[in-house]
């Protein structure tokens, strides 16, 4: 560079007994009186019973996690696929937060999105809460936000374009690039040639004695680096490379600000 001891019992007396039997008869006639007035209380005939809440039994069972599949590449496309809707969420809950309105960067994207539409066939409205901004426009979001996230003019002007990879909410969020932002490929090349070059790194893979592979796609943003691995070699020998990549990312601080960009690249044995 992502229990607690039981109360010992004490013995049973008569009085003890005779109370827990009292209890009892208590909490049985007031159940009793309950439900009679439960029914008494409700309206007469057919129209009176709401909707059946649905039984556990007929709900469909959960979608099982990326963690959970067997299958390496379907279980990839479903890691993909749950940090897409993780960074969906966390940009939708942090525009939510109360932060002050930011008109400069409203003033920044207004002439971009006025040239994506010209004719006003979308029509889009826009707010921003510091580099932060939400786009928003009514109808369904596969008839507008297709061409939002393609288009030249706003990447350059953007670090990213989110959506809701499930294609149900409706807002588009982006983050600005901060002035005087640095390539980000640029980083990551510097990155792989160390990595490349690193004698650690060889030796992690000797050490281990297997044969395959360590495929890296690492991403820098303002946040930092994060990396994501493929690989068909033993846990101690991924782990070992592992260290000798952070290592690398410490030699290598990010520039602030910093364009998003991502490499991939492979190391063999």
């Amino acid at each position: 560079m992502a229990s607690r001891p039981p109360a010992r019992p004490t013995d049973p007396g008569a009085h003890r007994q005779r109370r827990w039997t009292w209890i009892v008869v208590a909490v049985v006639l007031v159940a009793i009186a309950g439900g009679a007035w439960l029914v008494a209380s409700r309206p007469e005939g057919p129209e009176s019973a709401g909707p059946a809440a649905p039984r556990t039994a007929d709900r469909p069972p959960a979608a099982p996690s990326s963690l959970e599949i067997a299958d390496p590449q379907e279980s990839r496309r479903v890691a993909e696929l749950e940090e897409r809707r993780g960074r969906y969420e966390s940009l939708r809950l942090i525009f939510g937060t109360g932060k002050p309105a930011s008109p400069a960067s409203v003033a920044r994207l207004e002439p971009s999105l006025r040239a994506l539409w010209p004719d006003g066939s979308v029509p889009w409205k826009v707010s921003c809460l510091g580099t932060l901004c939400r786009v928003d426009a009514p109808g369904p979001a596969s008839g507008w936000q297709p061409r939002l996230e393609a288009d030249l003019g706003l990447r350059k002007l953007v670090e990213r374009i989110v959506v809701d990879p499930d294609g149900q909410a409706t807002p588009a969020f982006m983050v600005l690039v901060g002035d005087g932002a640095l390539p980000g490929d640029d980083v990551l090349a510097a990155i792989e040639e160390d990595f490349r070059l690193s004698n650690d790194a060889r030796e992690c893979l000797s050490r281990g004695g297997a044969v395959g592979k360590i495929q890296y796609t690492i991403q820098v943003d303002t946040s930092g680096y994060t990396f994501r691995q493929d690989t068909d070699l033993p846990y101690p020998i991924v782990d070992c490379v592992d260290r000798v990549l952070n290592e690398i990312f410490d030699r290598h601080p990010p520039p602030q600000p910093v364009r998003t960009a991502s490499r991939t690249f492979t190391i063999r044995r």
